[in-house]
């Protein structure tokens, strides 16, 4: 079972490769605009770099504002309205249908099966619509 820890560090990884993107796309631009602007391709990666600052501090700022922007998402009024709603309608639906099991095609034939031997899905005959 994966604990809090393992958790936040998939969505972790996950923010620091979207952080490492960011960065490495503003410095690339930075870079060839130098580049179009005259400068040699060596003096404008130390350009964009200088200009860019310190990417550790950048990247620590911006996991800050990522954090705290999610937190005021999840816990806001609205958030909880939405998920409560979703909870509910979807546990309706189940106890009002009966789940999965009595799900019936458009036309009330059962629906495509799938053969242990073959593999193939058995298709429902399609529908006709009488001619007037």
């Amino acid at each position: 079972m994966l604990g809090t820890s393992a958790i936040r560090r998939l969505f972790t990884n996950g923010v620091d490769r979207g952080l490492d993107d960011e960065v490495g796309f503003n410095l690339t631009m930075r870079a060839s605009r130098n580049t179009r602007e005259g400068m040699t391709p060596d003096a404008a990666e130390r350009d964009a770099y200088d200009r860019f600052g310190n990417i550790e501090e950048v990247k620590t700022a911006m996991r800050k504002a990522n954090r705290r922007t999610m937190t005021q998402l999840l816990l806001s009024p609205t958030s909880i309205v939405a998920v409560a709603t979703l909870l509910v309608t979807v546990g309706g639906g189940l106890w009002l249908f009966g789940g999965p099991r009595n799900v019936r095609s458009v036309n009330g034939e059962p629906p495509p099966q799938i053969e242990e031997a073959g593999g193939d899905i058995t298709m429902p005959r399609p529908v006709t619509r009488p001619k007037p």
